[in-house]
């Protein structure tokens, strides 16, 4: 994931607060008890901390975790390896709760490390800290009544 600058942070900081203060201006109490799902840009995070505090749950876009995960495995491994690989990925997605997500977690991981295939370690390594516990929110069962991707929200033109 890319390095966030301080203005970048502000820059959502000044989104959220203004949804806060549109809010009140037509009479709607203040946002309480918030998620937030989005991309991997700590910025958005930051921005998000700033205007509604500490206590969220921070769930990770589906399709933006799915993306960079094919983009990392694409020229380290064989399509057979690839397709394997993605269809467990796919498989922990639609974990229903945090307990499971972790115990499959835990068996995909070590049935990965089976693996006699050059680059898995590094592969294992950075699936590990980046989609498992650095944004680990992008599973079915982590954001209940939620969208699991913000591409809709992406994808708003206005005409």
């Amino acid at each position: 994931m890319a390095t966030t600058t301080k203005e970048e942070s502000y820059d959502f900081q000044f989104i959220f607060y203004s949804i806060q203060l549109g809010r009140q201006n037509i009479g709607l109490p203040e946002l309480v008890n918030v998620s937030l799902l989005a991309d991997g840009a700590d910025a958005i995070t930051n921005g998000f901390k700033i205007a509604f505090g500490e206590d969220f749950k921070r769930g990770m876009c589906w399709f933006h975790m799915r993306k960079a995960v094919d983009k990392e495995l694409t020229n380290k491994f064989n399509e057979t390896i690839i397709k394997e690989i993605l269809g467990d990925i796919d498989n922990l997605q639609l974990s229903q709760s945090n307990e499971i997500f972790k115990s499959a977690s835990k068996c995909v991981l070590k049935k990965w490390k089976l693996y006699k295939v050059a680059n898995i370690a590094g592969f294992l390594d950075y699936f590990n800290k980046e989609w498992l516990q650095k944004h680990s929110g992008w599973y079915e069962g982590f954001l209940i009544n939620s969208a699991s991707t913000n591409n809709e929200l992406e994808g708003i033109r206005v005409r």
